[in-house]
């Protein structure tokens, strides 16, 4: 797909790849139409088992940009493929139990951001008796393995995390809340956790309203065993995060229809009357 994916007789991902390696970057963006329009099939697993395929997609994508630029591993060890213009959108106050681990697009405004940690990616271990390497174990969903028995020198006890071997990656949260005009009257606004790995990491600040692609999953909660029954608070992965009708200096940003219908409105010679009724039209003549 990326190699064959053409417009106007262009392959644009080469392209593409291109200009993300001459940005220094580890994102390659797909768009959704173009994937379900030239393989199907993987557009439908991409979907139901997203966190799978897109493991897949990013090692095809780090292979296909060594083709073109050995070297630029050295750079970024990783390419991650980042779904964008997902054909389904959700509202926050939608999502459910069948959304679940299923690739879903919300839009909201951004209340809360935490700082940058270091999260466990890959995960080494070193027995304190023999001094032997365990491992690595790759750490997923927030989880790490808890290793207790050497398996060389069956050593039993809790063995020691090995700074040295083990690899990280960036970690942060954001919370993101329903826009208030997309909320009906008498309604309080939803608001859900999105986890920002890697490079998406500060793409968001708070005020903004962004619209998210991602993975809906879950992570249990120890406080609700202590009172008998288990709980699960849902969060979303983030994928791809694009910022809505906003430049990178937070200024707004009119579409090119919106640009059109005022050059019209410009050229008509009652154009400063309509400017002047456009304006708090609700409480005019009051």
């Amino acid at each position: 797909f990326l190699l064959s994916y053409e417009i106007d007789n262009q392959k644009i991902y080469i392209k593409q790849i291109r200009d993300m390696c001459s940005a220094n970057s580890a994102s390659l963006v797909i768009k959704y139409p173009q994937l379900a329009e030239s393989a199907p099939v993987l557009a439908v697993w991409c979907v139901d088992a997203p966190r799978d395929l897109l493991e897949i997609f990013d090692e095809v994508a780090t292979e296909t940009t060594v083709e073109f630029f050995p070297q630029y591993q050295k750079i970024a060890p990783e390419i991650r493929v980042r779904i964008a213009d997902f054909a389904v959108k959700d509202s926050l106050q939608f999502l459910r139990k069948a959304h679940r681990n299923k690739l879903v697009r919300v839009a909201g405004v951004v209340t809360r951001r935490t700082g940058v940690f270091s999260q466990l990616k890959i995960v080494s271990y070193q027995c304190p008796s023999c001094k032997a390497l365990v491992g690595p174990f790759s750490s997923t969903n927030n989880s790490t393995q808890n290793n207790n028995v050497c398996p060389l020198c069956e050593f039993v006890g809790p063995l020691i995390l090995s700074q040295e071997h083990t690899v990280y990656r960036n970690y942060q949260r954001i919370t993101l809340q329903e826009a208030p005009g997309s909320v009906a009257p008498g309604h309080i606004p939803r608001a859900k956790e999105v986890i920002l790995l890697n490079d998406l990491v500060d793409i968001a600040r708070p005020g903004e309203q962004i619209d998210v692609t991602g993975i809906f999953g879950h992570s249990y909660q120890l406080a609700s065993a202590q009172a008998g029954y288990p709980v699960y608070s849902t969060t979303i992965e983030a994928n791809h995060i694009e910022t809505m009708n906003a430049t990178d200096d937070g200024e707004t940003m009119m579409t090119q229809t919106e640009k059109n219908e005022l050059f019209q409105i410009a050229r008509r010679d009652d154009a400063m009357e309509i400017l002047i009724n456009s304006i708090a039209p609700s409480i005019h003549g009051h």
